[in-house]
């Protein structure tokens, strides 16, 4: 772990919460005690980490949501719209030059992994495919602050209903590079470096989609048992 991960890297987990009240299993207080379990433990290694929440129990940064008018506005709409426009100005009294976002898909796994070339970049993160042109995925991936705030003055509810129009979905992470906006992607052998879509000893972090919130608690139990034993109790 470097000084400058410590000091310029923020570390951002976002939970809408939209099924908080349910409290199911896997979804509401197990999935939000679940990510506050992580970020305090980022915290505990000097780092910089927020939780975005509507669940002030849980938050860092309590936030209710406030989306543009569409008739379709559902959570995957809402958090979309946020990560593009609104993040900048609830992380604006933050020093940093990127941001880190996870969830509990994707997290940390080797902080030794960690090379402080990723801050030479606007976006790194697990590249879904081999080569240099494929989809760099935003589900665990680092955000430069100037990707971050020129996408915020980039994007409109135009823009954002075009593109979903033309692809059939409204991901945010897409959206960033579907234009050429003058960011600087990293390349392969950076994103893989940075993040793979399974545990390894090789990459900084890992991002695996398409799993039940139990194997979610699993993979992260597999690296950091001792550190998260509490956890177990979200499976029982």
């Amino acid at each position: 772990m470097t000084e400058a991960l410590k000091k310029n890297v923020l570390f951002i987990t976002i939970d809408g919460a939209s099924d908080f009240e349910a409290g199911t299993k896997q979804t509401g207080p197990n999935r939000l005690l679940f990510l506050s379990k992580i970020s305090g433990w980022l915290k505990e290694k000097g780092l910089n980490s927020i939780i975005i929440s509507p669940v002030k129990k849980y938050a860092d940064i309590y936030r209710v949501p406030n989306f543009p008018k569409y008739p379709e506005q559902n959570q995957w709409f809402c958090f979309q719209w946020f990560i593009l426009k609104e993040l900048p100005k609830y992380i604006k009294d933050y020093e940093y030059t990127h941001v880190c976002i996870w969830y509990y898909d994707g997290y940390p796994i080797n902080f030794d992994k960690w090379e402080d070339e990723f801050l030479d970049y606007d976006l790194v993160g697990y590249q879904m495919g081999d080569s240099e042109n494929d989809h760099i995925n935003g589900g665990f991936s680092l955000r430069s602050k100037r990707l971050i705030e020129k996408i915020s003055e980039w994007i409109t509810p135009e823009i954002f209903e075009d593109f979903a129009k033309e692809h059939g979905h409204y991901n945010e992470d897409m959206i960033i590079q579907s234009k050429d906006l003058g960011f600087r992607f990293a390349p392969k052998n950076i994103n893989d470096m940075f993040s793979r879509n399974e545990i390894n000893e090789e990459s900084f972090g890992v991002h695996i989609d398409g799993k039940s919130f139990n194997e979610y608690i699993d993979m992260f139990l597999s690296n950091y048992d001792e550190l998260f034993k509490t956890l177990i109790e979200l499976k029982r």
